[in-house]
């Protein structure tokens, strides 16, 4: 068997599993900016931790309960907030929240103080409810939502 060199800074090739087409040739990315949109809208154009606004930083979408593992709360716009690149990665994903299932005791004990109880059971009740598999979606409802928000 030949072996043939790789060439620098190619590694193993990685399977990237493509879901860009939603029903009706909607892409999922459209719908990512217009929840972006509607989430710094809703948010005062200000990152929810620093209260930088956007023309001092970038400004991002953050889920509390992660889109990986809450598919269902991907689009739910109390489950989204407004942090600036910094907070998001430094101190969001840095405190052991990322991927989790659910946010750890220092990033709900935030979220308690700055969203409130009310909000934060609303989220919990919605989380806990079982699923039966992928969620169906109607992205053309989705869509009206995050416009009529944005």
């Amino acid at each position: 068997m030949r072996r043939t060199p790789m060439k620098r800074g190619a590694g193993p090739q990685r399977r990237v599993r493509l879901r860009a087409v939603g029903q009706r040739g909607l892409k999922l990315k459209d719908l990512d900016e217009l929840l972006h949109d509607a989430v710094v809208k809703r948010d005062a154009y200000r990152c929810m931790r620093c209260t930088r606004c956007r023309e001092q930083v970038v400004l991002q979408a953050a889920h509390i309960y992660g889109k990986r593992a809450h598919p269902r709360m991907r689009y739910y716009l109390p489950n989204v907030i407004t942090l600036c690149k910094g907070c998001h990665f430094r101190w969001w994903h840095r405190v052991g929240f990322g991927r989790e299932a659910a946010p750890n005791n220092e990033v709900r004990e935030w979220c308690l103080k700055v969203l409130g109880t009310e909000w934060m059971s609303d989220l919990d009740t919605r989380a806990g409810e079982p699923s039966q598999g992928r969620p169906k979606r109607d992205m053309k409802k989705i869509e009206a939502e995050l416009r009529a928000a944005g």
